[in-house]
């Protein structure tokens, strides 16, 4: 179950010093029970706007396996281009859904990687405290 309310996961900007704009409160992600041809993981982020975000980005998620490769990837405007970003109203928690799918022969998913990034130019928003511009979390 996302809860939104247990406190921010990461903490993204637009520009280097400048305030926090979003913040990624909290994820869920939802493997199937039992293995098919194909694994379809849901993946819910739960974002929320600190101040007003003139930005329109566009959300990556990687799916990575304990090496690093890459097991699946997609891109999107929040909520499938329903609520993008320069909508958002500070305070405002907007519940994001991603459908995943693996190959059956994937290795098993072991972290997720997670940003922002304009789809004009490819800049990632910067994530506080990563060199990355990319938010790290666990499989749980």
């Amino acid at each position: 179950q996302v809860d939104p309310g247990a406190g921010p996961v990461a903490l993204l900007q637009a520009a280097e010093g400048g305030a926090p704009q979003l913040m990624l409160l909290d994820y869920e992600l939802e493997q199937p029970a039992e293995l098919s041809e194909t694994q379809v993981l849901t993946l819910t982020l739960a974002w929320q706007a600190v101040e007003p975000v003139v930005e329109d980005y566009t959300v990556f998620v990687h799916v990575l396996d304990e090496d690093g490769a890459k097991l699946a990837q997609r891109d999107a405007r929040p909520c499938d281009g329903e609520c993008p970003t320069d909508t958002w109203q500070p305070g405002h928690v907007i519940m994001d859904r991603y459908l995943l799918e693996l190959a059956q022969d994937a290795g098993a998913p072991t972290q997720l990687a997670v940003g922002l990034y304009l789809l004009e130019s490819g800049d990632r928003a910067l994530v506080v405290g990563r060199d990355d511009r990319t938010v790290h979390l666990d499989v749980r």
